[in-house]
């Protein structure tokens, strides 16, 4: 059985799956709110990673709050070799989140030589991978 949903009977797998159902059949998703219709779906950002387009290959080592690993990562045509850094889901608070969030946000604004490049976070499901 799904394990997101907004109110019964509709469950679903992944969060997109939720998502896809109220944007194609157009049905309020709150049924005591009749207008709660989703019209307008706003779009991925270019930063904003599938969990599914990355595969874990090796795990590199290991910490407090997270896990770093060597993995590939599906883009459009081709797969790039990456290191990913997966929090642990059964340590991570909120606080530590948001952390993973800000140093994802400033990782983003560098580009120089000797900083490890991001291409983003993966959000869509646990755990969070940077």
């Amino acid at each position: 059985m799904g394990k997101y949903q907004v109110e019964e009977p509709h469950r679903f797998d992944l969060i997109q799956e939720l998502v896809d159902h109220f944007l194609r059949t157009k049905t309020p998703i709150l049924s005591n709110v009749l207008n709660s219709i989703l019209v307008n779906p706003i779009g991925r950002q270019k930063w904003e990673l599938r969990h599914s387009d990355i595969e874990l290959t090796k795990r590199l080592g290991a910490g407090v709050y997270g896990e770093v690993y060597r993995g590939k990562m599906k883009r459009k045509n081709h797969v790039i070799d990456i290191a990913v850094k997966s929090a642990k889901t059964a340590t991570l608070t909120k606080e530590g989140a948001k952390e993973m969030m800000r140093e994802a946000r400033m990782m983003r604004s560098y580009n120089h030589p000797n900083v490890v490049r991001i291409y983003g976070v993966a959000l869509d499901d646990d755990p969070i991978m940077i």
